[in-house]
């Protein structure tokens, strides 16, 4: 965890407040690497927000 976090640049209990260990962190990245690109709504921007008549 400690190389991740100084890979990204965070230290690494800034890491462990947004994934709780390892495998956490293993599982995070495999689910966004087999989703599918967001795709815009709406205008919205890269982040999937849900908008009212999207």
């Amino acid at each position: 965890m400690a190389a991740v976090a100084a890979r990204v640049g965070v230290s690494t209990p800034t890491l462990y407040g947004y994934v709780a260990g390892r495998d956490a962190l293993l599982s995070a990245l495999a689910q966004r690497i087999s989703s599918p690109p967001a795709t815009a709504c709406c205008g919205a921007t890269a982040f999937p927000i849900s908008r009212p008549g999207c």
